[in-house]
């Protein structure tokens, strides 16, 4: 019964960026569920594990980029927003920037 709900869910998702708290949202279960659920779709190779760099920004907040390790992550990162828009920073320390993870469908 769980597996096919969640199974329902997934199609009404964004299939680039899904996040435990839309899994939870949908499901109506705990985020300690969800995020269960999400880690093992990475096991089952239906998910891809992602880990997106925030731009602090106030006005912005995006994720600047995305990647599949902490590894991967530069010490350094440019908001090519923010560098557009004439921001004054826009070159930040990725060691303090907020990091939010984050699932991708594979296809």
């Amino acid at each position: 019964m769980l597996f096919q709900k969640y199974l329902n869910s997934i199609s009404e998702l964004n299939p680039e960026k899904i996040y435990v708290e839309n899994v939870r949202s949908f499901l109506h279960i705990p985020s300690t569920l969800a995020k269960f659920i999400c880690e093992m779709a990475v096991v089952d190779n239906v998910f891809q594990s992602k880990i997106g760099i925030v731009c602090p920004n106030t006005d912005c907040r995006r994720i600047i980029k995305s990647y599949n390790k902490l590894t991967d992550i530069p010490n350094e990162i440019e908001c090519e927003i923010c560098e557009h828009t004439e921001h004054e920073h826009f070159i930040f320390n990725t060691e303090k920037l907020e990091k939010i993870k984050y699932y991708k469908l594979n296809k």
